[in-house]
Protein backbone atom coordinates (compact mmCIF):
# COMPACT_ATOMS: atom_id res chain seq x y z
CA UNK A 1 0.00 0.00 0.00
CA UNK A 2 1.53 3.32 -0.84
CA UNK A 3 2.49 5.98 1.88
CA UNK A 4 -0.30 8.55 0.38
CA UNK A 5 -2.90 6.00 1.38
CA UNK A 6 -1.72 4.15 4.58
CA UNK A 7 -1.22 7.98 5.82
CA UNK A 8 -4.91 8.37 4.51
CA UNK A 9 -6.01 5.85 6.48
CA UNK A 10 -4.50 7.33 9.70
CA UNK A 11 -5.80 10.34 9.44
CA UNK A 12 -9.15 8.88 8.85
CA UNK A 13 -9.09 5.85 11.13
CA UNK A 14 -6.78 7.37 14.20
CA UNK A 15 -7.36 10.85 13.79
CA UNK A 16 -11.00 10.91 14.00
CA UNK A 17 -12.77 7.68 15.11
CA UNK A 18 -9.98 5.89 17.59
CA UNK A 19 -9.38 9.45 18.90
CA UNK A 20 -12.59 10.50 19.71
CA UNK A 21 -13.76 7.29 20.90
CA UNK A 22 -10.44 6.65 23.04
CA UNK A 23 -11.56 10.74 24.26
CA UNK A 24 -15.13 9.95 25.20
CA UNK A 25 -14.11 6.32 27.36
CA UNK A 26 -11.29 8.07 28.99
CA UNK A 27 -13.83 10.70 30.00
CA UNK A 28 -16.55 8.29 30.91
CA UNK A 29 -14.11 6.50 32.64
CA UNK A 30 -12.93 9.32 34.86
CA UNK A 31 -16.73 10.14 35.66
CA UNK A 32 -17.61 7.48 37.00
CA UNK A 33 -14.53 6.97 39.06
CA UNK A 34 -14.33 9.97 40.64
CA UNK A 35 -18.25 10.35 41.25
CA UNK A 36 -19.07 7.12 42.57
CA UNK A 37 -20.25 5.70 39.33
CA UNK A 38 -19.02 2.65 39.51
CA UNK A 39 -21.01 2.25 42.54
CA UNK A 40 -24.06 3.49 40.75
CA UNK A 41 -23.87 1.40 37.53
CA UNK A 42 -23.25 -2.19 39.41
CA UNK A 43 -26.55 -1.21 41.11
CA UNK A 44 -28.65 -0.56 37.88
CA UNK A 45 -26.15 -1.81 35.25
CA UNK A 46 -23.59 -1.00 32.90
CA UNK A 47 -26.54 -0.03 29.76
CA UNK A 48 -26.54 2.82 28.03
CA UNK A 49 -29.56 4.18 29.60
CA UNK A 50 -28.20 3.46 33.26
CA UNK A 51 -25.25 5.60 31.92
CA UNK A 52 -27.33 8.61 30.71
CA UNK A 53 -29.45 8.76 33.84
CA UNK A 54 -26.30 8.98 35.86
CA UNK A 55 -25.28 11.88 34.04
CA UNK A 56 -27.99 13.77 33.81
CA UNK A 57 -28.39 12.80 37.69
CA UNK A 58 -24.44 14.45 38.28
CA UNK A 59 -24.02 17.33 35.56
CA UNK A 60 -20.49 17.66 37.23
CA UNK A 61 -19.90 14.25 36.32
CA UNK A 62 -20.88 15.52 32.95
CA UNK A 63 -18.27 18.15 33.25
CA UNK A 64 -15.28 16.62 34.26
CA UNK A 65 -16.30 13.42 31.87
CA UNK A 66 -16.37 16.70 29.04
CA UNK A 67 -13.23 17.84 30.43
CA UNK A 68 -10.91 15.07 30.18
CA UNK A 69 -12.13 13.99 26.92
CA UNK A 70 -11.05 17.11 25.44
CA UNK A 71 -8.08 17.32 27.37
CA UNK A 72 -6.80 14.02 25.57
CA UNK A 73 -8.24 14.44 21.98
CA UNK A 74 -7.21 17.96 21.35
CA UNK A 75 -3.72 17.43 21.19
CA UNK A 76 -3.50 13.89 20.07
CA UNK A 77 -5.79 14.69 17.14
CA UNK A 78 -3.55 18.01 16.57
CA UNK A 79 0.01 16.02 16.27
CA UNK A 80 -2.22 13.45 14.16
CA UNK A 81 -3.00 16.09 11.32
CA UNK A 82 0.21 18.11 11.68
CA UNK A 83 2.04 15.14 11.07
CA UNK A 84 0.26 13.57 8.26
CA UNK A 85 -0.01 17.20 6.85
CA UNK A 86 3.84 17.65 6.76
CA UNK A 87 4.52 14.44 5.28
CA UNK A 88 2.33 15.78 2.07
CA UNK A 89 3.55 18.97 1.92
CA UNK A 90 1.05 20.89 3.43
CA UNK A 91 2.44 23.56 5.32
CA UNK A 92 -0.22 25.76 7.98
CA UNK A 93 2.29 28.14 8.77
CA UNK A 94 2.58 28.92 5.10
CA UNK A 95 -1.73 28.68 4.63
CA UNK A 96 -1.81 30.64 7.62
CA UNK A 97 0.22 32.95 6.08
CA UNK A 98 -1.52 32.82 2.62
CA UNK A 99 -4.64 34.05 4.59
CA UNK A 100 -3.78 37.74 4.64
CA UNK A 101 -2.65 37.56 0.78
CA UNK A 102 -5.78 36.58 -0.49
CA UNK A 103 -6.37 38.61 -3.83
CA UNK A 104 -9.59 40.33 -4.74
CA UNK A 105 -10.58 37.68 -6.88
CA UNK A 106 -10.61 34.69 -4.48
CA UNK A 107 -12.41 36.98 -1.74
CA UNK A 108 -14.82 37.78 -4.09
CA UNK A 109 -15.48 33.81 -4.82
CA UNK A 110 -15.76 33.43 -1.30
CA UNK A 111 -18.35 35.81 -0.34
CA UNK A 112 -21.10 33.40 -1.63
CA UNK A 113 -19.85 30.39 0.33
CA UNK A 114 -19.63 32.88 3.56
CA UNK A 115 -23.08 33.90 2.43
CA UNK A 116 -24.16 30.54 2.42
CA UNK A 117 -22.84 29.26 5.57
CA UNK A 118 -24.33 32.01 7.62
CA UNK A 119 -27.93 31.52 6.10
CA UNK A 120 -27.31 28.01 7.34
CA UNK A 121 -26.77 29.10 10.72
CA UNK A 122 -28.67 32.29 10.92
CA UNK A 123 -31.74 31.68 9.56
CA UNK A 124 -32.75 28.89 12.02
CA UNK A 125 -31.63 30.94 15.01
CA UNK A 126 -33.22 34.22 13.98
CA UNK A 127 -37.00 31.83 13.26
CA UNK A 128 -36.58 29.74 16.57
CA UNK A 129 -35.26 32.76 18.54
CA UNK A 130 -32.26 31.05 19.65
CA UNK A 131 -29.46 32.23 20.83
CA UNK A 132 -25.86 31.93 19.37
CA UNK A 133 -24.30 28.67 19.03
CA UNK A 134 -21.33 30.42 21.27
CA UNK A 135 -23.41 31.51 24.40
CA UNK A 136 -24.89 28.28 24.66
CA UNK A 137 -21.55 26.36 24.82
CA UNK A 138 -20.38 28.59 27.72
CA UNK A 139 -23.75 28.22 29.96
CA UNK A 140 -23.96 24.51 29.44
CA UNK A 141 -19.82 24.63 30.71
CA UNK A 142 -21.02 26.92 33.50
CA UNK A 143 -23.65 24.66 34.78
CA UNK A 144 -21.68 21.57 34.20
CA UNK A 145 -18.76 23.07 36.66
CA UNK A 146 -15.85 23.91 34.66
CA UNK A 147 -16.63 27.61 33.26
CA UNK A 148 -13.89 28.96 31.51
CA UNK A 149 -12.13 26.26 31.20
CA UNK A 150 -14.40 23.64 29.56
CA UNK A 151 -15.34 26.35 27.40
CA UNK A 152 -11.65 27.07 26.20
CA UNK A 153 -11.01 23.51 25.57
CA UNK A 154 -14.06 23.24 23.91
CA UNK A 155 -12.88 26.21 21.57
CA UNK A 156 -9.56 23.65 21.16
CA UNK A 157 -11.80 20.91 20.16
CA UNK A 158 -13.53 22.61 17.57
CA UNK A 159 -10.18 23.75 16.35
CA UNK A 160 -8.75 20.33 16.63
CA UNK A 161 -11.66 18.56 14.55
CA UNK A 162 -11.18 22.23 11.97
CA UNK A 163 -7.72 21.05 11.35
CA UNK A 164 -8.14 17.91 10.53
CA UNK A 165 -11.50 18.73 8.46
CA UNK A 166 -9.47 21.02 6.33
CA UNK A 167 -6.42 18.47 6.39
CA UNK A 168 -8.91 15.68 4.96
CA UNK A 169 -10.48 18.36 2.23
CA UNK A 170 -6.62 19.00 1.02
CA UNK A 171 -5.23 15.55 1.32
CA UNK A 172 -7.99 13.92 0.10
CA UNK A 173 -8.23 15.17 -3.29
CA UNK A 174 -4.85 15.15 -3.83
CA UNK A 175 -5.60 11.46 -6.03
CA UNK A 176 -9.33 12.25 -6.56
CA UNK A 177 -11.02 15.57 -7.37
CA UNK A 178 -13.65 14.99 -4.85
CA UNK A 179 -12.16 12.51 -2.75
CA UNK A 180 -11.66 14.53 0.55
CA UNK A 181 -15.02 15.61 0.10
CA UNK A 182 -15.82 11.68 -0.13
CA UNK A 183 -14.13 10.93 2.78
CA UNK A 184 -16.03 13.80 5.03
CA UNK A 185 -19.86 12.56 3.38
CA UNK A 186 -18.91 9.04 4.14
CA UNK A 187 -16.94 8.85 7.01
CA UNK A 188 -17.35 12.43 9.58
CA UNK A 189 -21.39 13.14 8.73
CA UNK A 190 -23.17 9.86 9.69
CA UNK A 191 -22.32 9.92 13.37
CA UNK A 192 -24.25 12.90 13.48
CA UNK A 193 -27.04 10.84 13.13
CA UNK A 194 -26.84 9.81 16.53
CA UNK A 195 -27.48 11.93 19.26
CA UNK A 196 -27.82 11.65 23.25
CA UNK A 197 -31.31 12.18 22.73
CA UNK A 198 -31.54 9.59 19.60
CA UNK A 199 -31.95 9.70 15.89
CA UNK A 200 -31.23 13.39 14.65
CA UNK A 201 -31.75 13.83 10.93
CA UNK A 202 -31.69 17.58 11.17
CA UNK A 203 -28.09 17.23 12.07
CA UNK A 204 -27.05 14.82 9.74
CA UNK A 205 -28.15 17.16 7.37
CA UNK A 206 -26.18 20.14 8.74
CA UNK A 207 -23.41 17.68 8.83
CA UNK A 208 -23.66 17.27 4.89
CA UNK A 209 -24.47 20.88 4.36
CA UNK A 210 -21.24 22.08 6.62
CA UNK A 211 -19.01 19.15 4.69
CA UNK A 212 -20.31 20.65 0.91
CA UNK A 213 -20.09 24.41 2.08
CA UNK A 214 -16.17 23.64 3.53
CA UNK A 215 -14.54 21.87 0.13
CA UNK A 216 -16.63 25.09 -1.68
CA UNK A 217 -14.67 27.26 0.82
CA UNK A 218 -11.39 25.15 0.05
CA UNK A 219 -11.62 25.27 -3.28
CA UNK A 220 -12.16 29.21 -4.46
CA UNK A 221 -9.95 30.25 -1.70
CA UNK A 222 -7.22 27.64 -2.73
CA UNK A 223 -6.45 27.77 1.17
CA UNK A 224 -7.05 25.86 3.84
CA UNK A 225 -7.03 28.37 6.91
CA UNK A 226 -9.72 29.33 4.93
CA UNK A 227 -11.70 26.36 5.56
CA UNK A 228 -10.23 26.28 9.05
CA UNK A 229 -11.36 29.85 9.73
CA UNK A 230 -15.09 29.09 8.03
CA UNK A 231 -15.11 26.20 9.81
CA UNK A 232 -15.09 27.78 13.44
CA UNK A 233 -17.47 30.33 12.34
CA UNK A 234 -19.85 27.82 11.49
CA UNK A 235 -19.66 26.29 15.18
CA UNK A 236 -19.67 29.59 17.07
CA UNK A 237 -22.08 31.49 15.45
Amino acid sequence: MEEYHKDLLVLVLVGLLAIEIGGLLLGLLAALMSAGGIGYLAKRGAVLEAIGQFFTENPRALGLSTLVAHAFIVPTRSYVVVRCSRRHGLSWREQLRGLCQLDRERLLKLLPVLALALAMELVPTLLLGETPQAYEEYRFYVQVGTGALGYSLALAYYLAEGLWLATVLELGSLRARWGGLAILLAIWAPPHLLRPHGIDVVNLLWALATAVILELSRRVSRNTAVVLALWMTIVLV
